[in-house]
């Protein structure tokens, strides 16, 4: 169950990661 979590967590923060990269790629242009 922790790790499932754990799991889902990563993801998200990844995701938000990505996010925030795309944000500032797209400010670039």
């Amino acid at each position: 169950e922790t790790l499932i979590k754990l799991e889902r967590l990563s993801e998200r923060e990844i995701s938000v990661k990505e996010h925030k990269e795309k944000l500032r790629f797209n400010q670039k242009d």
